[in-house]
């Protein structure tokens, strides 16, 4: 924020303490926060998101890009997986403390016209891994599944903002293939649309032509995303291809 609004607010502060025989130090924070809110930390508001930008004309691999984790606790949300180059994909170690709620992969992209994503991974589980749910509304089986998210989620108010696979697959030693339509019947977004006016498949189409993640998600029974660990056992997890065409 630029320290000469900061002086001016400040300074204006000091005449209404002046003028009215004292605010309470309570009082003057709040005004201060609520003034240097309106213009940011950094001289302004926060610039908007680039606008997405048009997908390959063709499939792509996004298990070939970037991928992070993300809303989890324990695993490093905001780290990354290990990498399997010079082969797309990535792997990492089921947790047994902490936990892994969603993966995500940057792309920014206009998936319009886009019909499936084929996604296929492996796990090595050991034969006394036992798979928790985090939520403790949830339970076992858990789960892995693939979703999109909007660009500009804020995982609260934006309806129609992620989008998660029906088909939820289970956390199981050996190899999974699936192909799974980019449609509202394969997919279901978050709050069922809520009040919002559009249809399913109108939010979905948005969320598509604005598409900032592509998604993976563990989770138990019910919930995607909600998070799973392990209680004990071993369990390794690797991502094969992740194919939007």
């Amino acid at each position: 924020m630029n320290v000469l609004i900061v002086l001016a607010i400040i300074g204006v502060l000091v005449l209404l303490v002046s003028a009215t025989g004292g605010l309470t130090l309570a009082a003057t924070g709040y005004l201060i926060a609520k003034s240097t809110a309106k213009f940011g930390s950094s001289g302004g508001t926060s610039p908007p998101p680039q606008p997405p930008q048009p997908a390959p004309s063709g499939d792509f691999d996004a298990a070939s890009r970037t991928w992070r984790f993300a809303y989890g606790g324990g695993i490093g949300a905001g780290g990354s997986p290990n990498s399997l180059a010079p082969s797309p994909g990535f792997w990492f170690d089921m947790p047994t403390s902490g936990d892994v709620h969603y993966m995500v992969c940057p792309v920014n992209m206009n998936l319009t016209g886009k019909k499936e994503i084929a996604f296929s991974f492996q796990m090595n589980v050991s034969a006394d891994a036992d798979f928790q749910a985090s939520d403790p509304n949830e339970g076992p089986p858990c789960h892995v599944s693939i979703g999109l998210q909007r660009v500009g989620d804020d995982l609260a108010t934006q309806l129609y903002s992620r989008w998660f696979s029906h088909l939820m697959m289970p956390l199981q030693d050996g190899a999974q293939s699936f192909v799974i339509p980019l449609d509202t019947a394969n997919f279901g977004d978050v709050g069922g649309g809520l009040s919002d006016p559009r249809t399913p498949e109108q939010g979905l189409a948005d969320c598509m032509a604005n598409c900032g993640n592509l998604l993976i998600t563990f989770g138990g029974k019910y919930f995607a995303g909600h998070g799973v660990y392990l209680r004990k056992g071993a369990a390794r997890f690797q991502l094969q291809s992740y194919i939007v065409r």
